[in-house]
């Protein structure tokens, strides 16, 4: 994604967002993990979580922890991993732009074909 102007305290410039999934075949998240990079700029600059099924879900995955069908569903930064100080402007600028109905179905279609990919020999 190109960014042209500034937006926060993200500058303008060229940023990937690169999605991974998990890779336990008796889990079924139906999430993935997002690290974002930028062109020109050492390493990863946010990590983000994402969901795109319903926040139902989640909540039925997840009875333990009342916020995360909301968090997962709108994307959030991962706790477990460092983020960078434009880590929010990164995460506002995936919730805005990438997470819409189009990607939502992308991710749901790479994450089928990453699973189904698992459980084939290499």
């Amino acid at each position: 994604m190109k960014l042209l102007s500034p937006v926060g305290r993200l500058p303008a410039g060229e940023y990937a967002f690169m999605e991974f999934y998990c890779n336990d075949l008796t889990c079924d998240c139906r999430r993935t993990f997002i690290q974002v990079i930028a062109n020109g700029q050492p390493g990863i600059l946010a990590s983000i979580n994402f969901g795109w099924e319903k926040a139902g879900f989640y909540r039925r995955k997840m009875p333990f922890d009342r916020n995360a069908p909301r968090e997962i569903t709108l994307g959030s930064l991962d706790p477990l991993n460092r983020q960078s100080e434009f880590a929010p402007d990164l995460l506002l600028m995936f919730q805005t732009t990438v997470a819409d109905a189009t990607n939502c179905s992308r991710l749901s279609q790479h994450y089928q074909i990453f699973r189904k990919t698992l459980g084939k020999p290499f």
